[in-house]
């Protein structure tokens, strides 16, 4: 009777544990490259509902502008976002880092932000749609992108009334 392995038994052998570490080494890897997307997905999710909330906070439109149109108004020439006082003042408003509202950066390079704001009109189906003229609501979509994809985007709807029901 024979003891022990052949070299035949230990080469197999072998083979069956480097394809398992292998295994276990992707394994790893997939669950730290999920980890990451994950991260990254709950940081956009948050850099767009902050900017949301800002936005928000804005009046719907600018007081003393005397005009509808979508956009900073000509008295805001050279204002900061720290001085925008609407919510149009917001529209095509792109940074890349993103930054807090007083102008300090938040994010490395590959993170941009980007904010469009329409007027909408309600249909008779009640179903919302762009115009091209003023009206009483307002849609404001902010994309955030890490290296130039979409990560997350956060639409909000702003009325010129309180009581204006929106979906």
């Amino acid at each position: 009777m024979r003891r022990g392995f052949s070299l035949i038994e230990a080469t197999i052998a072998a083979a069956v544990l480097v394809v398992l570490v292998i295994g276990a080494l992707e394994t790893l890897g997939a669950t730290a490259r999920a980890r990451h997307r994950l991260a990254d997905a709950a940081r956009a999710h948050a850099l767009a509902e902050s900017l949301c909330a800002e936005v928000g906070a804005r009046a719907f439109s600018d007081p003393d502008a005397g005009t509808d149109a979508i956009g900073p108004n000509p008295g805001d020439a050279g204002v900061t976002r720290a001085g925008f006082d609407d919510v149009d003042d917001y529209h095509a408003l792109s940074e890349k880092p993103p930054e807090s509202r007083d102008g300090v950066a938040g994010a490395d390079g590959s993170w941009q932000r980007d904010t469009e704001v329409v007027w909408m009109t309600r249909l008779p189906s009640g179903a919302l749609t762009p115009s091209l003229t003023a009206t009483s609501i307002k849609r404001v979509t902010v994309t955030v992108r890490k290296d130039g994809v979409p990560l997350a985007t956060r639409v909000v709807y702003r009325t010129r009334g309180a009581d204006e029901v929106l979906p």
